[in-house]
C-alpha cells in the first residue's frame, strides 16, 4: 500500500537490447476527509426558516473543497436528493412546513464526506387565541 507521494517508472532489459526505460508516474496521496459536521437541530415556525445552517471547516483531501447540501424527509426510509444551487459551506433554507433533515457532502480530489445530519423541526402557529366576551369582576372591599 502507498501511504505518501511516490514515484515509479519501469526498466525493461533483454539480454541482446539495451534497456527501455518508460516515463515516470507520479502517485499522489490525498489524506480522507475528517471534521466534516453541521449543525445544530433548529425548530421554527411553520412557514418560517431556519437560521444560516453551518459546519466546522472539514479537513483533509487536496484542500480544495467543492460543497453540495441535500436534504430528505426521512433520511432511514427516503434518498437524500441535492438541493439545486445549495454549494456553498453553508446553507440558508427557505421557509419550511414539515420536518426536514440536511447535510453537506465535501468533495476534494477523489474524497467524498458526508456530513453528520442536522434536522429542522416545525413547530405550527399559534391558533384560536381569541377571548369571547368581555368580563366584569368585582373587587371585595372588605
Amino acid at each position: 500500500m502507498v501511504t505518501v507521494n511516490s514515484y515509479f517508472r519501469r526498466i525493461v532489459s533483454s539480454s541482446s537490447c539495451i534497456p527501455s526505460t518508460s516515463n515516470t508516474v507520479v502517485i499522489t496521496v490525498v489524506n480522507q476527509i475528517t471534521n466534516n459536521t453541521v449543525g445544530p437541530n433548529q425548530t421554527v415556525c411553520s412557514g418560517s426558516s431556519p437560521t444560516l445552517l453551518t459546519g466546522t471547516s472539514p479537513v483533509g483531501g487536496s484542500g480544495i473543497n467543492t460543497y453540495q447540501w441535500e436534504s430528505t424527509l426521512d433520511p432511514v426510509f427516503i434518498a437524500w436528493a441535492p438541493i439545486t444551487g445549495a454549494t456553498a459551506n453553508t446553507y440558508a433554507g427557505g421557509a419550511m412546513t414539515q420536518l426536514t433533515y440536511f447535510r453537506r457532502v465535501v468533495t476534494s480530489e477523489l474524497c467524498i464526506s458526508n456530513s453528520t445530519e442536522v434536522a429542522v423541526y416545525i413547530d405550527q402557529p399559534i391558533g384560536n387565541n381569541i377571548i369571547f366576551t368581555n368580563q366584569t369582576i368585582y373587587r371585595d372591599w372588605e
